[in-house]
C-alpha cells in the first residue's frame, strides 16, 4: 500500500515544482517541430512538447521519469505527465541546440533501484558508449531528480537508456531522435 501512496506524491512534488518554474516540465500540445519546441511521444501516440516562448532563447526540455512498472522488474521511463511506458516514449529534439533532459526516479517497489539516462548509438552495448555528452552520472536514487543538458551534433536516430546492469535488457530504452 505505502508504493502505491508514493508515486502519485512524488509525481505531485515533481509537477508542483515544474509548475514553479524550478524544473522544466513536459506539457500536450497540438503540433510538432518548430523553434524552442521539443517532442515526445508517449505510449499511445500522443506528442507532447516543451519550448521556450517568443523571444527567448530556445530551450529545449524534456521531464522523464524512470521506474518499475511491476515488482518483477520491468524497469521502464515515461514522462512526467505520462506514466512509465515499454519502450520509454520517443524523443525528438533539434541538431545543434541544447537539450535538457530531467529525469526523477519513481521507484515505488522494493530496492532501492537506481536510474540513469544515457543517449547511445546501439542500446545493447556493453558497455554503452554515451553520444553527444548525454549522460546522468551516477546513479538516481528513488526520490531523487537530475538534470542534464547536452548538444546533438549529428542528425539520426538513437536510443536513450538507463545504464544500471540488466536495466536497458528489461525494457529500460526508447528511441532519441535528432533532427
Amino acid at each position: 500500500m505505502r508504493g502505491r501512496v508514493a508515486i502519485p506524491l512524488l509525481l505531485a512534488i515533481a509537477l508542483t515544482a515544474g509548475a514553479c518554474g524550478d524544473e522544466p516540465s513536459a506539457a500536450p500540445a497540438g503540433t510538432t517541430g518548430g523553434a524552442g519546441v521539443t517532442a515526445a511521444t508517449d505510449a499511445d501516440g500522443s506528442t507532447i512538447e516543451s519550448g521556450a516562448g517568443e523571444g527567448t532563447e530556445a530551450e529545449h526540455a524534456i521531464a522523464l521519469i524512470a521506474g518499475e512498472l511491476t515488482e518483477e522488474h520491468a524497469f521502464a521511463f515515461g514522462l512526467e505527465d505520462g506514466g512509465l511506458t515499454l519502450p520509454g516514449p520517443e524523443i525528438r529534439v533539434p541538431v545543434g541546440e541544447p537539450v535538457t533532459i530531467t529525469l526523477l526516479n519513481v521507484q515505488e517497489f522494493e530496492g532501492p533501484y537506481p536510474h540513469n539516462f544515457v543517449v547511445v548509438a546501439d542500446k545493447d552495448q556493453v558497455p554503452p558508449i554515451p553520444l553527444f555528452g548525454a549522460i546522468s552520472e551516477g546513479g538516481l536514487d528513488p526520490g531523487e531528480r537530475t538534470s542534464l543538458t547536452f548538444t546533438p551534433d549529428a542528425e539520426g536516430s538513437y536510443f536513450y537508456v538507463c545504464t544500471v546492469p540488466g536495466h536497458a535488457s528489461d525494457g529500460m530504452w526508447g528511441t532519441f531522435i535528432a533532427e
